[in-house]
């Protein structure tokens, strides 16, 4: 059932202790180790309501938030709370700091990846307007595409590989 939702970052808990590197540099070929802690606060279709997807995220120094990637069917924006860093967008590396609010749009201009470059913890919200029940990512420089489906579950594949997606449904 739909209902307002009030949560605090000091009182979140961390539902996922995430490390990507198996699935997206299983070879170790990329130079950030892509590793964060997120707190669920919002997430339409595990709840069956709603079209924002809400996370808080803490990223440790020296930890990127994920590949350079775009997302095709959903915006997203964060907000930093606390910490800064740098974000990697297709105009070249921006430094980003406590207060800043940042969108990318669903196509290869949103792309976008956030790196804590600095001495102590990032934490913000990770925050998406979800459009479609599932989703399809690009990562340019690690040459593969990533499905999300409905349950968050994600797959990974080599952009220029010959699959037929429908036989994994």
């Amino acid at each position: 059932m739909e209902k307002i939702i009030i949560s605090n970052v000091k009182d979140t808990e961390c539902n996922w202790d995430a490390n990507l590197n198996k699935t997206f540099d299983p070879d170790g070929q990329h130079k950030h180790s892509y590793a964060f802690k997120r707190s669920n606060i919002s997430q339409p279709f595990a709840q069956g309501w709603g079209k924002l997807e809400v996370y808080f995220i803490t990223l440790e120094p020296g930890k990127a938030s994920s590949p350079f990637h775009y997302h095709t069917a959903n915006d997203e924006m964060f907000y930093i709370i606390k910490g800064e860093g740098t974000l990697k967008t297709p105009d070249g590396e921006k430094s980003v700091s406590e207060g800043d609010v940042i969108i990318f749009p669903p196509h290869k201009n949103g792309a976008h990846m956030l790196i804590n470059t600095s001495d102590a913890p990032i934490i913000y919200i990770d925050l998406k307007a979800i459009t479609a029940p599932g989703e399809i990512c690009i990562q340019p420089e690690t040459n593969k595409f990533v499905v999300l489906d409905q349950n968050l579950m994600m797959k990974a594949y080599n952009i220029d590989s010959t699959i037929n997606l429908l036989a994994d449904c």
